[in-house]
């Protein structure tokens, strides 16, 4: 506002309407002078208390200031964390690629053991079968024994197969005992029947001419047959025993006689040069005929004891001896069974303990590698532990680079505001500070003034839309963080499992689990295939048991059909037995009769007598008979 001088007026109104003018230029003097004291308190005001109350203006900046440091150390920090990271994740990966290759190495080792072990559970029920067939078997040969041995035992009596059972007990004891009992035990040879063999052709020669010489008992000497005897009487064991003793046995050589009708018995058995004597003793003097006139010859001429192959006798004393002999009680075939039955049991049992060790080192074989399994099992269940937790925390490290990724670019715009903020806070302290102390007038006029309201206006506006603006930006953020946060947390992360399962089924052991598969597969089929051929056989034979059974079930009807017809024929023959009976009880009351009758005739004459003497009583019952 400009200043302006006296105006002089000779005219009153003039003089008053210039005083008056110059009084309100005192007064506007007055306000703007006012108004100036009041501009800068209000300045000093704004800096000292600023446009963030109650902090002041330099607090704000220094503020401002402080929190542009923290944000550009944390954007380094997180610098440094993201290349650790990055250089951990690369280790973490490298030691992922490592367990994951021992994995699949234990999971080699563990389908290759697998195997085996499936292989070997096949061996040992493969096994398991033949233990049960080979026990079943012995069970049966037993059985058999036992039948032979009772069978044995009918025929050479009791007495004789009790003193070779007690026999065999004394010489257990004495290689219980052992030392010199032992030796003893040892230089005991068996029966005489049991020390040699023979054909079939001749068993009933043999038999007859042996007897009961067949149980007799070899030993070295006498001596021990005596200390056996001994000690059966001290046990008080039962049965009767004969001794024969190759020490005391004396043979003579025989000269036999040359002639195709006849060969020496001893020519045709078969057993040891230690048991000469014994078979020599018995055997020796007995020839073997085509018939019985030869035998009788030969006898008589070479003082021999002849047998034919039927069992007739002819003893060099002149006596014969013969009649019909049951071949199907041979005591040499049922000895001979019971060898046989005897070593098809030592060889069953022998077959039976080879089994049973190989099942013993199979089972402790199938123990073993089922230890090396869960050994390796264990050992691959750290490794997958130690890759699940690599993995874990490959993911969270994963996860913080990204949350780190994510707050990076945020930091860097709250950095670049807080910047831009500063600097408006810095340029509008030198505003406010170059105002300070100035005119009034000499900084604004009236029109600058409401410009200045004007754009004041417009700030709060601005402010205003500038405050919804960040509002709206804040909430969607808000909005974009939480969808981040969903796909990172879901998405990605699922993606990662995935991607990580992948990685971890590797071709091999897939491989691997294919071909494990396949021969399991494998394996079963052919058990289904050997199964179904003994069911097929197993069905066969129980067709064919079936139609044996049909066949029996016939014949028992017609056994018993023609039993019915005997037991008929039977009592038939019982009542005309009783008829004869009484017939017969007439007939001699009557000859009863007729001798009394005779008798009280008195002599008679010899032609009577004579006639009579042709039918005896005797005679008579013969001829009713």
């Amino acid at each position: 506002m400009e200043k302006t001088g006296w105006v002089t007026s000779r005219r009153p109104r003039s003089i008053e309407r210039a005083m008056g003018e110059k009084k309100d230029q005192i007064r506007r003097l007055d306000e703007e002078i006012n108004r100036d004291g009041d501009r800068n308190k209000e300045l000093e005001k704004r800096l000292q208390v600023g446009i963030f109350p109650p902090e002041s203006l330099n607090k704000a900046v220094k503020s401002k200031q402080d929190q542009i440091q923290r944000l550009e150390d944390e954007i380094v920090r997180d610098s440094e964390r993201r290349t650790q990271l990055v250089s951990k994740v690369e280790e973490l990966s490298t030691d992922t690629e490592n367990y994951r290759q021992s994995i699949d190495e234990h999971n080699k080792v563990f389908y290759e053991m697998k195997k085996r072990k499936d292989q070997l559970q096949s061996e040992r029920n493969e096994h398991w079968r033949k233990e049960n067939n080979l026990q079943q078997n012995v069970s049966s040969l037993k059985e058999e024994l036992s039948r032979a041995d009772q069978s044995l035992r009918s025929m050479a009596g009791k007495p004789i197969l009790n003193g070779r059972d007690s026999v065999q007990k004394v010489l257990d004891t004495f290689r219980e005992r052992g030392g010199h009992l032992g030796e003893i035990a040892e230089q005991y040879y068996g029966l005489l029947i049991e020390n040699f063999e023979c054909e079939r052709s001749i068993y009933t020669a043999v038999e007859v001419t042996a007897g009961n010489k067949l149980f007799h008992h070899i030993v070295e000497s006498d001596k021990i047959g005596t200390q056996i005897l001994k000690e059966m009487n001290k046990q008080k064991l039962p049965g009767e025993v004969t001794f024969m003793p190759l020490n005391r046995l004396t043979v003579k050589d025989i000269d036999y006689p040359q002639t195709n009708d006849a060969i020496p018995m001893v020519s045709k058995l078969t057993y040891s040069d230690r048991y000469h004597k014994a078979l020599k003793y018995i055997f020796g003097r007995t020839l073997i005929c085509r018939n019985l006139e030869v035998a009788t010859h030969l006898a008589r001429s070479t003082r021999l004891d002849c047998v034919t192959l039927d069992g007739d006798q002819v003893s060099s004393k002149g006596s014969l001896t013969g009649g019909y002999f049951n071949t199907s009680r041979s005591r040499l075939e049922i000895q001979k069974t019971r060898s046989e039955l005897r070593d098809q049991i030592t060889s069953a049992e022998t077959e039976l303990r080879t089994l049973q060790e190989t099942l013993r080192n199979t089972e402790q074989e199938i123990n073993k590698i089922v230890s090396e399994m869960q050994k390796t099992e264990i050992k691959n269940s750290k490794a997958k532990n130690l890759f699940e937790k690599v993995k874990t925390d490959i993911r969270l490290m994963k996860e913080e680079q990204s949350g780190l990724e994510r707050t990076k670019q945020p930091k860097e715009r709250s950095l670049t505001q807080l910047k831009a903020s500063l600097e408006a806070m810095m340029a509008t302290k030198e505003g406010l500070e170059s105002e300070l102390h100035q005119d009034l007038m000499a900084t604004l006029s009236v029109q600058d003034q409401h410009e200045v309201d004007q754009l004041n206006d417009d700030i709060r506006r601005l402010t205003q839309d500038n405050k919804e603006a960040f509002t709206r930006r804040m909430k969607l953020e808000a909005d974009k963080n939480k969808l981040e946060n969903l796909l990172t947390n879901n998405l990605h992360r699922r993606k990662d499992e995935l991607m990580q399962a992948l990685q971890e089924i590797s071709v091999e052991d897939r491989k691997r689990q294919l071909e494990h598969s396949q021969s399991e597969i494998q394996r079963v089929d052919s058990r289904i295939e050997e199964v179904a051929v003994q069911y097929k056989e197993v069905e066969k034979k129980v067709t064919e048991l079936q139609k044996k059974e049909k066949s029996l079930k016939v014949e028992l009807e017609k056994v018993k059909s023609r039993e019915k017809e005997v037991m008929e024929r039977m009592e038939e023959d019982a009542k005309d037995l009783e008829k004869m009976a009484s017939k017969q009880t007439l007939l001699h009351q009557k000859i009863e009769e007729c001798s009394k009758k005779i008798r009280d005739l008195g002599s008679l004459p010899s032609e009577a007598f004579d006639k009579y003497q042709v039918n005896t009583p005797s005679d008579m019952t013969r001829q009713v008979l």
